[in-house]
């Protein structure tokens, strides 16, 4: 082989080597390319995945808060109509019977002062009839 075939081989393997090289590179960028959408979509997928997941932890939260405040709700009702059971029974009894109680005392105190006037008429009358008897 002459110099001249081995210079020959250099530049076809060189030029083997460069469209080699540009084909790896070309390679490697739809490889990257490929990735980055691949990263992409998982990204996306995960967002969405994860906003799904958010959205449906806070419903279910928004579902246990207005159960607890349901709840709640019933429990101070029930509660109201105790307190105004309890009221009704026993408050408005005793209120009644202490009404009762003023009356009565009042009444009394009339009707002891109706007697006490009654008594004192009577003396007075008692003691002029004996004034006009003695003098």
């Amino acid at each position: 082989m002459t110099q001249e075939e081995l210079n020959q081989i250099r530049a076809l393997l060189q030029e083997q080597e460069t469209r080699i090289t540009e084909k790896m590179q070309e390679q490697e960028t739809r490889i990257t390319e490929k990735m980055q959408e691949q990263e992409t979509r998982i990204t996306e997928n995960l967002t969405q995945s994860l906003t799904k997941r958010i959205e449906e932890g806070e419903n279910s939260l928004i579902e246990m808060i207005q159960d607890v405040h349901k709840d709640l709700d019933e429990k101070i009702r029930a509660s109201e109509t105790r307190i105004n059971i309890k009221i009704e029974n026993d408050i408005t009894k005793r209120m009644d019977s202490l009404f009762d109680g003023y009356k009565l005392t009042h009444e009394m105190q009339w009707q002891m002062r109706d007697d006490y006037d009654k008594r004192i008429e009577s003396l007075e009358q008692r003691i002029s009839a004996l004034e006009m008897q003695v003098g």
